[in-house]
């Protein structure tokens, strides 16, 4: 069952969690290209196997923040589209619900019953015919408008389990990001402690 509302969305797409990602993607975009120059500019300095060696760490971390970099552009454009999908899908209903749904049938069956009922005083002199077509005419209008927030409800879950998967899709490049972090290993010359 899904719940959703228009106001959390839209405060979600103005959230800053894009800034912040953008600024993780500079941030690294920018240590990287300090990274590579290093490792391109101490070949001719700094030579020998051992050099070698730290320079083949610098370029696996460079990997690791390229994938960093390509992680939040991921994320950010991923969390867009989830929401966008959904802001899109409310058409400008303030809030949807899917548990209500039981409760909109029953609106409507008693909508169409009031509409039959209003029909049928029609042919009754007794009641003012040009008031009862005002009647059946709010209560078409009314009934058309049920109707429509019941297609909506109905297919609210199948939109919102793509909102869901657009982010698991994106979600699921944080894990092996992780492991690419935590496979790099300092140099086993030093020792690491907390004080």
């Amino acid at each position: 069952m899904a719940k959703i509302y228009l106001e959390e969305l839209q405060a979600a797409m103005s959230s800053d969690i894009f800034s912040r990602l953008e600024t993780d993607k500079q941030e690294a975009t920018a240590v990287k290209e300090k990274i590579s120059s290093f490792v391109s500019t101490s070949k001719e300095t700094l030579t020998g196997k051992i050099y070698d060696g730290y320079r083949t760490q610098f370029d696996t971390f460079c990997t690791t923040m390229d994938q960093r970099i390509a992680l939040a552009d991921n994320l950010s454009s991923s969390i867009k589209s989830a929401l966008q999908l959904l802001i899109d899908y409310m058409e400008g209903d303030l809030y949807l619900d899917t548990a209500r749904l039981n409760e909109y049938y029953n609106s409507r069956t008693i909508c169409e019953k009031s509409i039959e009922r209003l029909k049928q005083m029609l042919n009754n002199t007794a009641y003012d015919a040009n008031e009862v077509r005002k009647q059946i005419s709010l209560a078409e209008e009314t009934l058309a408008e049920i109707k429509r927030i019941i297609v909506k409800l109905e297919g609210l879950d199948a939109v919102y389990g793509q909102a869901e998967s657009i982010l698991n899709s994106a979600f699921s490049g944080i894990s092996p990001f992780g492991s690419s972090v935590t496979a790099i290993k300092p140099s086993g010359i030093y020792s690491y402690r907390l004080t």
